[in-house]
């Protein structure tokens, strides 16, 4: 369920500053809305994830990434070597 919150309410739930929600909001990592009273309500609910989730998902990601090319070098070493002693 999708729904828009505040930022007091934002900061609570996924436990970072002020500072940082608000810099969440200037860079558009996260969805929000202007009240007419100028107020920030940022969206959270059926795709969003805390930064800190995020940010281990990608380090994991960018790890298998590194070792699949490395693996993918070892192999085309490998058949070159091999090419060669035929």
């Amino acid at each position: 369920m999708e729904e828009y919150i505040t930022i007091n309410e934002y900061m609570r739930r996924f436990k970072i500053g002020y500072k940082n929600v608000l810099n969440l909001i200037e860079t558009k990592q996260v969805e929000y809305q202007v009240t007419e009273s100028g107020r920030y309500r940022i969206k959270v609910g059926a795709n969003t994830v805390s930064m800190e989730m995020y940010q281990k998902a990608l380090e994991r990601a960018i790890k298998a990434e590194t070792k699949l090319k490395m693996l993918k070098d070892i192999l085309l070493d490998a058949e070159i070597k091999g090419d060669e002693g035929v």
